[in-house]
């Protein structure tokens, strides 16, 4: 009966073996997806509002050379036409963030004065009706 048993648990250990032997082949097989995931995920959330002067700086040579156009580099790789242009429309969005931006602020502290303004309006008004009702009785 123990003979039995120990050809059953080696059995079985052999098959949990191969079995973890092709998991480990699946996994190895499927780590570079788990890497491009990582990689455009990187993309999707990269702080396009905070973009570093020596990172522009390196950028430059490639946006001047007139190679690095999307529908140029299409006709190699999708995939790098794809990124060429991800990074050209990151850096056209900076720009005009970085134009934009300050005019967004004032406007936002020319609205907030605008309606301090309006408030303090209405109060004198709220007043002058009431000084205005006092001297019509």
């Amino acid at each position: 009966i123990a003979d039995e048993e120990e050809k059953k648990v080696a059995k079985i250990n052999d098959e949990v073996t191969k079995k973890q032997q092709d998991c480990e082949r699946d996994l190895a097989k499927a780590e570079p997806a788990l890497k491009v995931d990582h990689f455009l995920d990187s993309l999707i959330n990269f702080d396009k509002d905070n973009i570093q002067d020596p990172n522009l700086k390196a950028i430059r040579p490639y946006l001047e050379n007139p190679e690095f156009d999307p529908d140029f580099i299409r006709s190699k790789s999708f995939a790098a036409a794809g990124l060429c242009s991800w990074a050209v429309n990151i850096v056209r969005f900076y720009e005009v963030f970085c134009d934009v931006e300050p005019k967004r602020i004032a406007l936002a502290k020319t609205n907030a004065d605008l309606s301090a303004a309006q408030e303090k309006l209405s109060k004198i008004k709220a007043k002058l009706d009431d000084n205005l009702a006092e001297l019509t009785q």
